[in-house]
């Protein structure tokens, strides 16, 4: 279609350890997106979701998408921000992630045009289940004795089975305590997204959802018993 080489999606594909990363970016999703569409806000506040998905059954093949939707404009689409492939997450935190951080903190700090106008863009919050926000976090599993991401309590292991009784003594977890490495039971690796500036690395990360919680727990399990 006589498309210019410069914008070929193969240019936004790249190598990295564990698959290949292809990198689309929030800047473009947005310019393609309001290109035709009005914008009557002073700013764009942004969701991202992150979470993988296999390809086939059998097959370590899978997807590790991040996605993105503008909270305070209704009726947005979900956007394809990057999509990660491999046999396995990517190996490499730092390469998965490093281009959407540098990209976001760079319209953090100088903003968006769309047209004439000049916008403002900011992170709302990051949302992930319990597998995909330990490794996009780098930290220790729901199911670990440090696993709990919002306060400092160690679970107690019973059977197979992990549960965090209530403790007066536990402390919630801080942003500036986990960027500057308190947390050494619980943080497994470096997560660039200590540097995604506007983001509490606690705060900003959604722990509860429906699905896990009512739809596939709760809900699920009174279903069982009263049936």
């Amino acid at each position: 279609m006589n498309t210019p080489a410069s914008r070929a999606p193969e240019t936004a594909i790249t190598p990295i350890a564990g698959g290949t990363l292809w990198y689309q970016g929030v800047g473009k999703c947005l310019l393609s997106y309001f290109r035709d569409v009005q914008l009557t806000h002073e700013g764009l506040e942004l969701i991202f979701f992150v979470d993988g998905l296999p390809l086939y059954k059998g097959s370590r093949s899978q997807l590790w998408p991040i996605l993105m939707q503008v909270h305070n404009v209704p009726n947005t689409p979900v956007m394809t921000v990057a999509i990660f492939w491999g046999e396995s997450k990517s190996l490499i935190l730092e390469e998965f992630l490093d281009q959407f951080v540098d990209e976001m903190n760079h319209l953090f700090m100088n903003g968006l045009i769309i047209g004439n106008r000049f916008y403002w863009v900011a992170s709302r919050a990051i949302i992930a289940d319990a597998p995909a926000r330990a490794f996009i976090k780098g930290v220790k599993g729901h199911n670990a004795y440090s696993g709990c991401q919002k306060c400092t309590i160690v679970g107690e292991l019973h059977g197979h089975r992990m549960y965090f009784a209530y403790d007066a003594e536990r402390q919630p977890r801080k942003h500036s305590d986990f960027c500057d490495g308190k947390y050494p039971t619980h943080v497994n690796k470096r997560t660039p997204l200590t540097r995604l500036l506007g983001c509490d690395i606690e705060a900003d990360f959604v722990s509860a959802e429906d699905m896990h919680l009512l739809y596939k727990g709760v809900e699920a399990k009174l279903i069982d018993l009263w049936i």
